[in-house]
C-alpha cells in the first residue's frame, strides 16, 4: 500500500506538468546559484521525462536495494520507518517539481533559497525522528565503516544522530526568519555538513571506545 501511495504522490506533479505544458517556457530554470538566480536550464520536455523516470527509479530502487542488501532481514525490524521514508522521498521530489513548475510559470511565491531551507529543514526534522529506528543495513542510515562493523555502534550512532538531525532541520527552517540567512544558501550547507560530519566522528569515537573496553576485558 505504501508503494502505491508513493507512486501516486509522484504521479500528481507529472499530471500537473502535462496540464500546464503549453504555458511553460521552452527552457526551464532547474538550478539556482547562491544568490537565488537561475544558473541551470533544461528543455521542458526532457524535464518532464527525467522527473518521471527519476521518481520511479528512486521508489523502485529502494525496493531493489532492500532485496539485494546482505542484511535484508533487518528491514523487517524497521519496516514502518522504511515505508515512511519512502513516502517522504516521494513528497520531496513532488514538492520540488511543483515549485519548479510554479516558478517557471512566473507565479510569485517564496524564493529558491527560502524554499530550499524549508524543504530540506522539514525533511531533516522528519527523517531525524525515524533515524533511531533504522537497523543496520548497507543502504539507509548513517553508513560509516564503524557503524557497518558493529551493531552497537550503529545503534548508538543513530540514537545520537536522530535528535541532531531534528535540531539541524529546525535551525534551517528558522533561517528563513533571519534576513542575513533568508536568501543565502551557504548557511544551510554549513548546517548540513555539521549534521553529517558530527555523526561520522561520533561513530568512530564509539567504535574506538568499544574496542578499548573489549580489549580491556
Amino acid at each position: 500500500m505504501n508503494r502505491i501511495i508513493a507512486l501516486v504522490i509522484l504521479l500528481v506533479p507529472t499530471i500537473l506538468g502535462i496540464y500546464v505544458y503549453d504555458d511553460l517556457p521552452e527552457q526551464l530554470a532547474i538550478h539556482f546559484g547562491p544568490s537565488g538566480e537561475p544558473d541551470g536550464f533544461q528543455s521542458k520536455g526532457s524535464f518532464l521525462v527525467v522527473y518521471s523516470l527519476l521518481g520511479i527509479a528512486i521508489v523502485g530502487g529502494l525496493e531493489f536495494f532492500r532485496f539485494i542488501d546482505p542484511k535484508k532481514q533487518n528491514y523487517e525490524k524497521f519496516l514502518r520507518a522504511f515505508s515512511i521514508m519512502r513516502i517522504l522521498i516521494a513528497l520531496i521530489l513532488s514538492v520540488t517539481f511543483c515549485f519548479l513548475l510554479v516558478f517557471n510559470l512566473g507565479i510569485e511565491t517564496i524564493g529558491p533559497g527560502v524554499f530550499a531551507k524549508l524543504l530540506v529543514g522539514t525533511m531533516w526534522v522528519l527523517i531525524g525522528n525515524y533515524l533511531p529506528q533504522v537497523r543496520d543495513n548497507y543502504f539507509i542510515g548513517i553508513r560509516t565503516p564503524w557503524t557497518l562493523a558493529s551493531e552497537e555502534v550503529w545503534r548508538k550512532t543513530h540514537r545520537f544522530s536522530g535528535p541532531l538531525w531534528v535540531i539541524a532541520g529546525i535551525v534551517m527552517i528558522l533561517m528563513v526568519l533571519v534576513p542575513i540567512t533568508r536568501s543565502s544558501t551557504w548557511p544551510m550547507f554549513i548546517v548540513l555538513g555539521i549534521s553529517v560530519i558530527v555523526p561520522t566522528i561520533y561513530s568512530y569515537i564509539v567504535f574506538r571506545n568499544i574496542g578499548r573496553t573489549n580489549h580491556g576485558a
